[in-house]
């Protein structure tokens, strides 16, 4: 009986990830994937925030405290949701001389993801890399 009472409680909390956290995966894949504009990143986080926030329970409670936390901590992520205030012609409580208009454009698919950052600094070392001008035509 205790075994079956076991499953069931697992089996339930399985629903209730699945319910309240399935979205995780596929924000995770579209943050990673290219071509988003830094617009379309924000959104992905309010959605995911919102989702979250919806979760409710203990669990629930502990995971919106953590994601509350990480974004609070990130002072970057304040100044990317301004620039994209910019971006879309928005009002914004950007300072205009912090960063230049052309600055303001380029970053329109900044990326939001760790993996997205360093690979485009791998990109970036590849191609200014001393070995880079040993190549020959033969190669």
């Amino acid at each position: 009986m205790r075994k079956k009472d076991n499953k069931q409680g697992v089996a339930h909390q399985l629903a209730y990830i699945q319910c309240n956290f399935s979205i995780l995966p596929k924000a995770i894949t579209k943050l990673e994937s290219r071509g988003l504009t830094l617009s379309q990143n924000l959104e992905v986080l309010a959605e995911v925030k919102t989702v979250i926030w919806n979760a409710g329970r203990h669990i629930g409670q502990k995971i919106q405290t953590k994601l509350d936390f990480v974004m609070q901590n990130n002072p970057g992520l304040s100044k990317m949701a301004e620039i994209a205030k910019v971006q879309n012609g928005e009002e914004a409580e950007l300072e205009v001389e912090t960063m230049a208009p052309k600055q303001l454009a380029v970053m329109k698919y900044a990326p939001m993801v760790n993996c997205d950052v360093e690979r485009s600094f791998s990109i970036y070392k590849n191609i200014l890399a001393d070995n880079r001008a040993s190549f020959s035509e033969v190669n």
